[in-house]
């Protein structure tokens, strides 16, 4: 019979008996986090931090064990709870770190269990507030009612923000606010804040709908020759004048048209 090694040191199992004798394991790891983040220039610092804990785990510390695993967990050489590279670290090298799921774990149409047999995937980018673009992906399920009084209905496919039956999309007001990210179909999605922060845009500043003509195509192809006079003035119903660039073809020999030929010289 082979003789198993573990890998924790004998001394290193004997201190965390220790610990865990005083400490339940989440009231030792919100300590050490709580160090991370108090100030060390408190001069009550170990006051404060035992009242915290006290207050948060509704039991009487002392003042001494706090004292003791705040010294331990800051020298060099004590146990390392902690690894140095966190999930997200290791998430975002693998692109792996979003993973955007379906907003219910029921069908919302016959209300059966959706299970793993039930999923796919698509690669999406993910779009940051702060500009970043992130790969990630959004898995959905896909349930043919079977066994239900609804196996006559389309599939009804479910979103991390929606679900689809045939052409038809459904949002719902528990769908788009279940996460912090936002999808609406295709290869993209969204950080919520982002579309929040675009939104106050548009109702309270210069980028208002109230105060700005968005133009969603302006972009004048090489398609054809155009042209040149850039300050033609014209009415709509909703705007008394915008300022447009002329889009008829200039006159042979010339970047002007034949009503703009005044500007030629």
């Amino acid at each position: 019979m082979s003789h198993y090694v573990g890998r924790t040191q004998t001394r290193d199992i004997q201190l965390l008996i220790e610990l865990y004798s005083i400490f339940q394991p989440h009231e030792l790891h919100f300590l050490i986090e709580l160090n991370k983040r108090w100030s060390i220039y408190d001069p009550n610092r170990i006051q404060n931090m035992t009242a915290v804990l006290q207050h948060t785990f509704a039991f009487e510390y002392k003042e001494s064990d706090i004292q003791y695993v705040i010294k331990y967990f800051s020298s060099s050489d004590s146990i390392q709870l902690f690894p140095s590279i966190t999930v997200d670290m290791v998430l975002t090298k693998l692109d792996q770190a979003f993973h955007l799921n379906p907003y219910q774990s029921t069908c919302p149409v016959c209300s059966s269990m959706l299970n793993v047999d039930m999923t796919d995937v698509i690669s999406v980018q993910l779009h940051t507030l702060k500009g970043a673009i992130h790969k990630g992906k959004v898995f959905f399920v896909s349930c043919k009612h079977t066994n239900t009084s609804f196996y006559m209905h389309p599939i009804a496919y479910v979103y991390p923000n929606f679900f689809r039956q045939k052409n038809m999309i459904t949002f719902t007001s528990e769908s788009l606010q279940k996460y912090d990210t936002i999808y609406l179909g295709s290869k993209y999605a969204f950080e919520r804040a982002l579309i929040e922060n675009y939104t106050c845009q548009l109702i309270s500043s210069a980028s208002s709908w109230q105060n700005q003509c968005i133009i969603i195509d302006g972009h004048q192809k090489c398609r054809r020759r155009v042209c040149r006079a850039k300050n033609v003035q014209v009415a709509t119903q909703e705007f008394a004048s915008l300022t447009v660039g002329c889009c008829r073809t200039p006159n042979i020999g010339s970047h002007f048209c034949a009503i703009h030929q005044n500007l030629a010289e």
